[in-house]
């Protein structure tokens, strides 16, 4: 082997490698706070109740058959009109509870990582408060404005 091939073994891969293009990066994440819809011009952004059909637990619906699915199976209703093409929606399902007076609260998104956390903390009635002695399974659904980061549902 000459030098002129043992240069050019070392320098071909040397040049291949910076010929490569850069990995993409994530779009930068918008400000987390304004991802919680508090007003949409084509009806309302949050819906809660003290009644559902679920053993407890969080689901993020990002297409219209999820939602439709979602009040059917879980709630009993027939859903309402939501553009999914703007939005996702989080619903939060407290499971059984032996009294009225609990409740989801959403808390407002923050950002860890590349990824987006939807908050919620669940309601409890006062201590001593009157409430209504039944069963109940509340529940509480929000809407986002559709996020372009991974999406990470946590109880805090």
């Amino acid at each position: 082997m000459n030098i002129r091939s043992v240069a050019a073994l070392i320098l071909a891969p040397l040049l291949l490698g910076m010929a490569r293009t850069p990995p993409k990066e994530n779009p930068p994440m918008e400000e987390p706070a304004k991802l919680l819809v508090s007003k949409r011009p084509d009806g309302p952004s949050s819906w809660d109740g003290g009644y559902s059909q679920s053993p407890g637990e969080t689901v993020v619906v990002r297409d219209a058959e999820a939602w439709t699915s979602l009040w059917k199976d879980k709630i009993g209703q027939p859903a309402p009109p939501v553009d999914f093409s703007g939005y996702i929606a989080v619903a939060v399902f407290l499971g059984s509870r032996s009294t009225g007076g609990y409740g989801v609260e959403f808390l407002p998104p923050a950002a860890e990582g590349n990824a987006l956390v939807l908050g919620y903390r669940e309601k409890k009635p006062a201590a001593g408060g009157f409430v209504i002695q039944a069963f109940t399974q509340p529940y509480a659904i929000q809407l986002y404005r559709k996020p372009t980061v991974p999406v990470e549902v946590r109880a805090r």
